[in-house]
Order: structure tokens, then C-alpha cells, then sequence
């Protein structure tokens, strides 16, 4: 099965709406005034890939594909709305294949203050299917050990591959309520020799949560230029943040790079392998790159 196809060079934008509009004077005749009888009027089309332009040819390359790894809490305060979106999260995954390789963890695994192994793992079978099956047949209850559970995560291997980049997405509504150290999880975590970025999502938190919240994803700075919290009500705002997860910043290429653009302008943070015949965006480009509305990238010798 393909598992990632992310369209690199050339995307369809809408045009911003009533970006275009157009006069008519009343007094002006109709089109099918001057046409014969019986015969209708084509109207011209738009072209709306004229606001993503192809760019010229360059290096061929092929973007490396990504593990995401959700790491989903599932202790007694999500229930209620929060669970119920997020069961609206995996039922898009059902329905839909994913650009990613998907692995997940829930916590607690025993109802108090557990953290064990993965339910799903990366890449073993059907990704989308198996995570949304038992995100569906989980109920939520316990306390929250949320170090623990990003502590079980470093040095797994399906997240310490070298062909394929690596992200962990924390969901959670709370903060740490064993005896778990999330803090130093994280440093763990992002300080492998294979970099693991992370995200987290706070679903139905707090005010005082998302202070304590914001304090954990700023640890992940050295893999992400991006450590802002994001908050989400809906399924929908779940998926929007996976989907950006998804999208890898590496390439490989057939020859050497000496120069990276992204929607005709140059991306001056970047950097080629010649052993791996690779390139990799740098947290700041590659945070452009997936809030880029085209993609549209090239690469130059």
C-alpha cells in the first residue's frame, strides 16, 4: 500500500474569495443578446492553479516518509465532550488513509498510574484501522502518568529509524498526577540520535493546565522551531494538527543541493547530506513549509 503522497510540487489554491470581481453596466447588452438563436453562452473558466505556479524543473527528489506516534491520555477527565470528539478524530482515520505511518499509546494502561506498551505500533499493519478501533473501544478512567508514558516511548524502534522522520502528538486535558517526571521525559525523548519532534494538544484544558502545559512543549525546541500549545474543542482541530505532523521536511535527491525555494523564494536554513543523499529543512523552514497553502518546493545544484 502507498502510505505517503504529498503533492510537492504543485497544489491547488483557491483564490482568496472576492479576489476577483467584475462591473457590468446596466447598460451593457447580455452575451446571449449577440448570440443566435437556440445557443447558449460558454462561460470562460479560471484556472484555479494560476495562485500555486509550478515551479521549473530542478533535483528530482522524493520526500521521506514520517512515523507519527499518538500518545493519547485517557485518564477519567476526558470523558464527556472530550472523548467524544476525539472519537470523531478516529473516525476520520478509519475513513481515510493517512500520509503517515501511525503507532499510538494511551494512559493510563490500568486504570491508576500506569504506562506500558504500545497499543498500536508504527508501521506493523493497519495504521489508520487499528488506531481508530481502539481509540473506539476505550473508556476513559484513572490518573495521569503522563512521564511515564513519554518515558516508555524513547529508544523504541519503530521511532529511532533512520529512513523516516519521527513525531510523538501528546493529547491530554491535565498535567502529571503520579510520580512521573514529564520534563525530564521530554529531554529524553527529543535528544535521541534519531530527533523526535513533539507536539502537544490540549483538549478542553484549563487556563492554569495550559500554563503548565506550555512550560512541557517548550522542551521540545531543539526538534521543533514551533512549541506553541495548541487547543483544540473538535475532532477536526485534532486531525488539522496531525495532518501538518504528517507532512516530512526531508528529501531525498538524486544530486547535490545547493539551494532550496519554496513558492519561488529562497529558503536559506537548510541542510544537504551527500552520504544519505539528503536534505533536511531546518524547524523554522520546515515550519514554513507546512503552513505553505501551495508547497510548491524546488531544489537547485
Amino acid at each position: 500500500m502507498l502510505r505517503f503522497a504529498l503533492p510537492f510540487a504543485l497544489v491547488a489554491c483557491a483564490p482568496e474569495y472576492g479576489a476577483m470581481t467584475s462591473t457590468v453596466s446596466d447598460s451593457a447588452p447580455a452575451v446571449s443578446d449577440s448570440l443566435p438563436s437556440g445557443e447558449s453562452a460558454e462561460l470562460p473558466q479560471v484556472d484555479t492553479l494560476e495562485a500555486c505556479a509550478q515551479p521549473e524543473s530542478g533535483v528530482p527528489f522524493t520526500p521521506v516518509e514520517v512515523n507519527v506516534h499518538i500518545l493519547l491520555d485517557i485518564s477519567s477527565s476526558m470523558t464527556g465532550e472530550r472523548w467524544d470528539e476525539l472519537l470523531g478524530f478516529g473516525r476520520q482515520l478509519k475513513h481515510e488513509d493517512p500520509s503517515a505511518r501511525i503507532g499510538l499509546s494511551m494512559f493510563p494502561v490500568d486504570g491508576y498510574c500506569g504506562a506500558g506498551e504500545p497499543v498500536v505500533v508504527a508501521g506493523e499493519y493497519d495504521d489508520s484501522l487499528a488506531v481508530s478501533d481502539a481509540v473506539y473501544f476505550t473508556r476513559p478512567a484513572g490518573a495521569t502518568p503522563m512521564g511515564a508514558a513519554i518515558d516508555a516511548l524513547v529508544g523504541r524502534p519503530e521511532l529511532q529509524t533512520a529512513d523516516r522522520d519521527h513525531a510523538v502528538l501528546l493529547i491530554t486535558d491535565g498535567v502529571e498526577s503520579c510520580d512521573g517526571d514529564p520534563a525530564d521525559a521530554i529531554r529524553a525523548l527529543v535528544s535521541q540520535e534519531q530527533a523526535v519532534s513533539l507536539r502537544i494538544m490540549g483538549i478542553g484544558t484549563f487556563a492554569h493546565t495550559e500554563a503548565a502545559l506550555q512550560e512541557l512543549a517548550d522542551l521540545a525546541a531543539p526538534t521543533t522551531s514551533n512549541t506553541d500549545l495548541l487547543t483544540a474543542a473538535t475532532g477536526d482541530e485534532v486531525r488539522a494538527l496531525f495532518d501538518e505532523m504528517s507532512t516530512s521536511c526531508r528529501f531525498e535527491v538524486d544530486e547535490p543541493v545547493s539551494e532550496v525555494e519554496l513558492d519561488g523564494a529562497s529558503v536559506g536554513d537548510f541542510s544537504y547530506d551527500p552520504v544519505l543523499g539528503q536534505v533536511q529543512l531546518s524547524p523554522a523552514s520546515c515550519e514554513a513549509y507546512r503552513e505553505s497553502p501551495c508547497k510548491s518546493l524546488a531544489f537547485r545544484r
